[in-house]
């Protein structure tokens, strides 16, 4: 939904320790799902496919270095309780979007994300129960229902919009890595005065 506001994505999912079984099918279940969203094969990444050495695992100095170059971190677990990779992820500055259906990131993270339902395996009081969300009436059709929830992720992604350009701190951020970067520098500054020599 947020390549519908002209904003370039690439999804980058941490799936270490899955490397056979029903995990692969799982892993490729929600890559089909991507792609039925519109998402392209470059733009999904699954860091299992992305380099042999995070097959099994993502040394933790390189999901630091994720953390550094993304602007947005999703986390719609329904059952991660005390959530340490969503604390970094707001350490490092990125727009959170949080389960508002889990109970317990209302409560460790109070009103500092962007909170969405994506249903719960326990209740809205934390104690035993399940969430299960629906997008839109229940009585609705299928694709009475698939437009609801169609229209709920792009008003999501407008919320994520809303502060990629709105939040001054996160918005300098991005504009460094993507103009103060070495390649671009080059591209832009140094490597013309060359051709012109030339």
């Amino acid at each position: 939904c947020l390549k519908g506001f002209d904003l370039k994505v690439k999804c980058i999912i941490v799936d270490f320790h899955s490397t056979g079984g029903d995990k692969v099918t799982y892993r490729n279940e929600l890559k089909n799902t991507g792609i039925d969203w519109g998402l392209n094969q470059d733009e999904l990444i699954f860091t299992s496919d992305a380099r042999e050495q995070w097959e099994v695992e993502v040394p933790y100095e390189d999901l630091m270095g994720l953390y550094r170059i993304a602007n947005v971190f999703i986390m719609p677990s329904r059952s991660e309780s005390y959530s340490l990779i969503t604390q970094e992820a707001g350490l490092s500055k990125c727009v959170v979007v949080l389960n508002q259906d889990f109970a317990p990131f209302r409560d460790i993270f109070g009103s500092n994300a962007i909170y969405r339902q994506y249903s719960s395996n326990i209740g809205f009081n934390g104690m035993d129960g399940n969430v299960n969300t629906a997008y839109g009436p229940g009585d609705a059709y299928p694709e009475e229902r698939a437009t609801y929830e169609k229209n709920y992720h792009k008003d999501t992604a407008g919320l994520i919009l809303d502060q990629l350009r709105n939040n001054k701190n996160l918005a300098l951020s991005i504009f460094l890595r993507k103009y103060r970067n070495l390649d671009y520098v080059f591209e832009h500054e140094l490597e013309p005065l060359f051709l012109e020599e030339n």
